[in-house]
């Protein structure tokens, strides 16, 4: 996509793609060079608003065993073996914040965040402190962040406080035009 750099070359990434080569002077060039930085996953749904007893699953950090998700709030609520499709409910994950990933080559350290990228370790850091803090994962393959849409029809919205308690019909009884001057007010 062609303009120069700041070091003098041509840029050679392609939109949705990273080329991590030139970073810190560290050659990336493996299997995680041609895969895009974050996937994004659209949910569409039909139906009522979203209920609030189970998180949502808003981001998965994939690596060779594991699946981790994390809720909106950067919080892993769940982490799933990729072999059997099994949730661990004891994982040292659970309740920790994802912060982001890290690379180390050499004495080079390259950050990433709010998310990992492939080719990085995803960093979580535990609440309280346990386990010194922060823990990292094996080495991250893929990372999907979900959009969730949803549309609502008209009759799956909760009703409103009037249509609850019939009070637009006591206006109505009255003879309010629904001029707010006008309306009845219980004294």
């Amino acid at each position: 996509m062609g303009t120069d750099d700041s070091r003098g070359g041509p840029k050679k990434t392609m939109q949705g793609f990273a080329n991590p080569s030139r970073a810190g002077g560290v050659d990336h060039s493996d299997l995680h060079s041609r895969t895009p930085m974050v996937e994004i996953e659209v949910v569409h749904q039909h139906g009522p608003a979203p209920r609030t007893e189970r998180p949502l699953r808003t981001v998965e950090v994939w690596t060779r065993n594991r699946i981790y998700t994390v809720d909106p709030m950067m919080t892993c609520v769940e982490v799933t073996h990729r072999l059997d499709s099994i949730r661990d409910p004891q994982h040292p994950f659970l309740g920790s914040k994802l912060v982001g990933g890290q690379h180390r080559e050499g004495d080079v350290i390259q950050l990433s965040y709010p998310y990992p990228r492939p080719g990085t370790e995803a960093v979580f850091e535990h609440p309280g402190g346990k386990m010194g803090g922060f823990s990292r994962t094996s080495t991250v393959m893929r990372v999907v962040l979900r959009l969730h849409i949803i549309t609502v029809a008209p009759t799956s919205v909760a009703p409103t406080w009037a249509e609850l308690t019939g009070s637009h019909r006591v206006a109505e009884f009255l003879g309010t035009t629904g001029d707010p001057e006008k309306t009845y007010v219980d004294e």
